[in-house]
C-alpha cells in the first residue's frame, strides 16, 4: 500500500523509486498489481501518468518479463458515455488483459484479505 497525490509529478518517481528498493531488498521479480480506489474522474490521468513514468509496464506478452495488472475499482463512470472515454483512455495505453474491473462492494472483501494477509505475513 502506498498513498501518494496522485496529481503531483513528483510523486510517482517516488513511487517507481520505493518500488524498486523495495523489489531489490526483498529479491522480487517485479510482478505488480496495482488496485486504484478512486473516482472516475481521476481513471484517465492515473493510468497516463503510470505508463508514463514506466510505473506500469505496457502491453505486456506474459513472457520472461515482469507483468503489471490495473484493477479498477467501480463506479466506472458515471454514465455510458463517461464509461466508454475512461476504457478508450485505458485501451490507449495498456492491453486489456492487464485490466481488472471490480464492483466497489464486491472489492471491500478483496481489499481486507489483502491487508489481512499482509499483515499477518
Amino acid at each position: 500500500y502506498h498513498q501518494m497525490d496522485f496529481h503531483d509529478d513528483a510523486a510517482y518517481k517516488d513511487f517507481y523509486a520505493l518500488l524498486q528498493r523495495v523489489e531489490k531488498q526483498h529479491g522480487l521479480f517485479g510482478n505488480r498489481i496495482y488496485y486504484l480506489a478512486v473516482m472516475p474522474q481521476h481513471f484517465a490521468f492515473l493510468t497516463k501518468n503510470l505508463a508514463d513514468c514506466c510505473i506500469v509496464k505496457q502491453r505486456d506478452d506474459h513472457g520472461n518479463e515482469p507483468w503489471s495488472r490495473l484493477v479498477y475499482e467501480k463506479p466506472f463512470g458515471y454514465d455510458l458515455r463517461s464509461a466508454q472515454e475512461i476504457n478508450d483512455n485505458i485501451a490507449q495505453v495498456y492491453d486489456e488483459k492487464q485490466v481488472y474491473r471490480i464492483d466497489h462492494y464486491l472489492g471491500k472483501e478483496l481489499v481486507s484479505n489483502i491487508a489481512l494477509a499482509r499483515f499477518t505475513n
